[in-house]
């Protein structure tokens, strides 16, 4: 037995007909007045990193890139506060492969790392004797 079905129009797209349109790849840059504009936005191009030290730092470091030392200086840090006003920056775009070493003279410690490109800041840690880093593109807030 043959049963006869009427069809129902659908509306919408068919794939058929479907032409996709190209998008405009545009990023959104806070003004100076919106509360957000204290976030930091990620540039590709850039290759630099802020190295920024949280908890327990009390030491001598250096800090070389590609065997080189970039930076010496003492820093001090208190458990609730972190060295955020130092500039720790490594500017790592005339590297190919970059390797990037942080040298606790006193207690004899080290950490290589290769940067993360895309990332502009590394928070850096030493819990228990364990190194723990953390990349990202916002700057935390401290209280």
């Amino acid at each position: 037995m043959v049963t006869k079905c009427n069809s129902q129009k659908t509306i919408g797209l068919s794939t058929s007909n479907y032409k996709e349109e190209p998008h405009d790849e545009k990023i959104w840059i806070p003004n100076k007045s919106d509360e957000s504009f204290q976030f930091k936005i990620a540039d590709t191009t850039v290759k630099e990193v802020n190295l920024i030290f949280e908890r327990l730092f009390d030491d001598s470091i250096k800090i070389l890139l590609n065997s080189q030392e970039v930076i010496s200086r003492r820093i001090k840090t208190t458990t609730n506060l972190s060295v955020v006003n130092d500039e720790f920056k490594v500017l790592y775009s005339q590297h190919s492969n970059p390797l990037i070493e942080i040298l606790l003279i006193e207690k004899n410690k080290k950490i290589s790392f290769k940067p993360k490109v895309g990332f502009i800041l590394c928070y850096i840690d030493r819990i228990n004797g364990n190194w723990l880093l953390d990349f990202s593109n916002y700057q935390r807030m401290y209280f």
